[in-house]
């Protein structure tokens, strides 16, 4: 007499286990500094899926039919290279849990050193540009604690400039005979007054000029990943601003701790500094109709 509810209890215990679960990235060779586009393929629709990553939380997001599911995330440029699990909760339509995990391999990336010259002052600052580099940290503190907990960008992203990036993410920055800090971004040539635009949709959270940034510009594009421009001659963006992608930022310059007229570029996701020339060669999906 037991045998009969027994059986039926193991069957659907088998099909609930059945439910497909495909977890892919691109690129599929994640190093120091990767931007990474998680993507969650399921055999039916989920109403919520939830995840974590590298201790921080992974903004999973839906495509139209609710069977697809993407992440952008990344590793930082001094992560240590080993195996990482990303683990995925959620809850399929009906209200069946989803549960999976995944180690996801991170290897060394090959940096380099540059030698740069630059004025004493941005090297051995005075008292008061002490102090402004201080206010600074907490305006950018303040910026990046805002984002917006859907994705505001739409497709892949789009250079800043008409000009080829410099392959200068992640080198050791030596200033004047000391090593000073590593290079968390991509540069790219850009003669004085040249127009920059965004790299994709977003919110913009500063807009201001800064000790060693110069002119400044921070858009959020939501699940904690920003995009960061540097060194401006004039900002065309105020904080608060919706903008769109290619819309202009402003017009490049060599202001704050520069060389020479430049623009600067550099990319964040939940406060890991990842490559943004490696994310403007990535494919990525439509997240809704720009208008």
């Amino acid at each position: 007499m037991l045998r009969f509810p027994l059986l039926v209890v193991l069957l659907l215990f088998a099909a609930s286990a059945l439910h497909a679960q495909t977890l892919t990235w691109q690129p599929q060779h994640i190093e120091q500094g990767s931007p990474v586009l998680f993507t969650l393929t399921l055999d039916r629709p989920a109403t919520h899926i939830t995840a974590t990553w590298l201790g921080k939380e992974v903004g999973f997001f839906p495509a139209n039919d609710r069977r697809i599911w993407y992440a952008l995330a990344g590793a930082d440029v001094e992560q240590e290279p080993t195996s990482y699990p990303i683990s995925i909760g959620g809850i399929y339509a009906g209200g069946a849990p989803l549960n999976t995990t995944q180690e996801i391999q991170i290897t060394a990336a090959n940096f380099h050193s540059s030698t740069l010259s630059v004025a004493k002052a941005f090297i051995a600052p005075s008292p008061a540009a002490q102090r402004q580099m201080e206010r600074d940290a907490a305006a950018k503190k303040r910026a990046f604690a805002s984002s917006v907990s859907q994705p505001l960008w739409s497709g892949s992203f789009a250079a800043p400039v008409a000009s080829r990036v410099f392959d200068n993410f992640g080198d050791n920055r030596i200033f004047n005979g000391k090593k000073v800090s590593i290079h968390r971004g991509s540069d790219f040539p850009a003669r004085p007054g040249t127009a920059v635009h965004a790299l994709n949709s977003g919110r913009v959270v500063l807009a201001r000029r800064m000790f060693l940034e110069g002119n400044c510009v921070i858009i959020d594009h939501g699940n904690q990943l920003f995009s960061i421009y540097m060194h401006f001659s004039r900002l065309q963006v105020k904080a608060g601003e919706m903008v769109k992608k290619g819309q202009l930022l402003g017009l490049s310059g060599a202001t704050g701790r520069v060389t020479g007229p430049h623009l600067h570029v550099s990319l964040r996701w939940g406060g890991e500094n990842l490559n943004p020339a490696a994310l403007l060669a990535m494919k990525l999906p439509e997240t809704r109709e720009e208008r």
